[in-house]
């Protein structure tokens, strides 16, 4: 279980962050609304893996 999550996250992560074309690699960086869009894209990603 802990392994699905931690893979569902890290996908969140990467997806929210784009690094390849934003140049992103901190979440820290990231403001409010884009902190808020990591949240619900994790839900989004999460609830199938389980």
């Amino acid at each position: 279980m802990e392994a699905r999550f931690g893979a569902a996250l890290r996908q969140s992560i990467d997806e929210v962050l784009d690094r390849q074309r934003t140049g992103r690699f901190d979440v820290t960086s990231r403001q409010k609304t884009g902190k808020t869009y990591l949240g619900t894209k994790a839900k989004i990603i999460v609830r199938p893996a389980f």
